[in-house]
């Protein structure tokens, strides 16, 4: 997470602000953001019971998902929600109208939060 903030930062150190550049520096922010999601999801909310590029279901470790939450599930939906607006890999349609980028200050706070929540959720499963 904190190449996150990394990435963020060095484009914030830019003498310059171009705004089809920041547009294609946020899109790969968030969709390495996402990625940050579905490993946490993967490693910490479902400890590894289902993991991407494999076919087994790790059976004996189901015992690790019976402490999941609402506030969990509510905070991950958002979360993925946010970075399927900006990532790039998704078209946006024309109906759903034109939705502003985040500012630099907006993203790097959904990068803390998502920091937070995973010291949370570490805090909650060790």
């Amino acid at each position: 997470m904190k190449q996150l903030e990394v990435d963020l930062r060095r484009y914030t150190k830019r003498d310059y602000f171009i705004k089809d550049i920041y547009g294609r520096e946020v899109k790969h922010i968030y969709s390495k953001i996402r990625k940050t999601w579905e490993r946490l999801v993967e490693e910490w909310l479902i400890r590894n019971v289902v993991q991407r590029f494999r076919r087994v279901v790790q059976t004996q470790k189901i015992r690790y998902l019976v402490d999941s939450t609402p506030e969990n599930v509510a905070t991950i939906s958002s979360g993925m929600g946010k970075c399927s607006t900006f990532f790039e890999g998704h078209d946006t349609a024309t109906d759903f109208g034109v939705t502003e980028m985040p500012d630099i200050d907006e993203l790097l706070a959904y990068i803390t939060a998502l920091e937070v929540y995973f010291k949370l959720l570490k805090m909650q499963r060790e």
